[in-house]
């Protein structure tokens, strides 16, 4: 068997384990008995191979997105936090840390009670 076509079938077992592994390459190339960085050296070499891979890429962002909704629906705090910093930036849902360099720290923290009325 040719080089070109042992190459060919290795690019279409990887494609094949990265969508079983949910885009994790160093797994799928594990998989395939291939050295983690000619995933990359290929998508390099070969833009229908390297479309493959970002395509898998999306659908696993689509999935753990769809999963993030989930518990938004769910009424899941941290999620729903998650997603206004994320999602909601252009609203003004951004976390920022002022800091005045001046030489000196200041440092407030309040303790709320909540069996207080």
């Amino acid at each position: 068997m040719k080089k070109q076509q042992k190459q060919h079938l290795k690019k279409e077992q990887f494609i094949k384990e990265l969508e079983s592994t949910m885009g994790v390459v160093s797994q799928a190339s594990k998989r395939c008995g291939i050295d983690r960085t000619t995933p990359y050296r290929w998508a390099n070499e070969d833009d229908d191979f390297k479309e493959k891979m970002e395509e898998i890429q999306n659908v696993v962002l689509d999935f753990a997105e769809s999963k993030l909704y989930e518990l938004v629906d769910e009424k899941h705090p941290t999620a729903i936090i998650f997603l206004l910093k994320t999602k909601g930036r252009n609203r003004g849902y951004i976390e920022r840390q002022e800091m005045d360099i001046d030489g000196s720290m200041n440092l407030s923290v309040e303790f709320i009670d909540p069996n207080a009325e």
